[in-house]
């Protein structure tokens, strides 16, 4: 106690510049990943050129927007991102699929199969390739071998005598561990940092699959894989 006292200031000093090179190091991270998305959405996203810029595509595009905007106003601390996603997608494919086949009594059946096979290839390419390559979309990718890696690693552990004769013990005092948890900045920094990934990650996928979904049911699609072919 006697060296803590006599360090006090030094140890105060310490600790704030961790503190704030922490914070900084936090921001410039922050930053690199805000930057990644833009490039993202630029890269995934259609590009509004001539051909493109008409009635339909405007609405398609205000279609995917607010699907985007939807999914980013959902409040709920570290939410499910892919539940999320599953939720918004089918209805904006279907309303993608009702701009160009105002009239088809089934416009989600419009097009032919093989344009189906090609356009869910593409998307299911363009998602591959986010979550791979993009800083961001890292975040959340993980192989399926590591997976249950743990997994195996966490039911040996289980069955470990020494964790079976603590566990009366855990549960006894998992509530003052869940309480220093609840209290603890890291806890909360964690969630907010899976949480923010999963808001920046659900849009871009929303964009990729509805770029998809209008070359698709406008025919671009159909055409591209033609000239493609020749």
């Amino acid at each position: 106690m006697d060296f803590f006292y006599q360090h006090f200031d030094w140890i105060i000093a310490f600790g704030s510049g961790f503190l704030c090179a922490s914070i900084i190091w936090l921001f410039l991270i922050i930053i690199r990943l805000w930057s990644d998305i833009r490039r993202t959405n630029r890269e995934y996203l259609i590009n509004e050129s001539e051909k493109n810029c008409d009635e339909r595509f405007r609405q398609a595009m205000d279609l995917i927007e607010g699907a985007q905007h939807s999914i980013r106003l959902k409040k709920q601390i570290n939410p499910e991102w892919f539940t999320a996603l599953y939720n918004e997608i089918p209805p904006l494919v279907e309303q993608i699929a009702i701009v160009y086949y105002p009239d088809d009594p089934e416009p989600l059946k419009a097009p032919k199969l093989g344009e189906f096979i090609r356009a869910v290839e593409l998307a299911s390419t363009d998602i591959a390739d986010f979550l791979q390559k993009k800083r961001i979309g890292r975040l959340i990718d993980f192989s399926a071998g590591s997976a249950i890696r743990t997994y195996k690693k966490g039911k040996t552990v289980s069955k470990n005598p020494i964790v079976q004769a603590c566990s009366p013990i855990y549960k006894k005092i998992r509530p003052v561990v869940q309480l220093v948890r609840y209290k603890s900045p890291l806890t909360w920094a964690g969630l907010a940092a899976s949480n923010a990934a999963a808001r920046v990650i659900q849009p871009s996928i929303l964009g990729i699959v509805g770029k998809r979904a209008i070359q698709l049911y406008s025919g671009e699609l159909n055409s591209s894989h033609r000239e493609s072919s020749d």
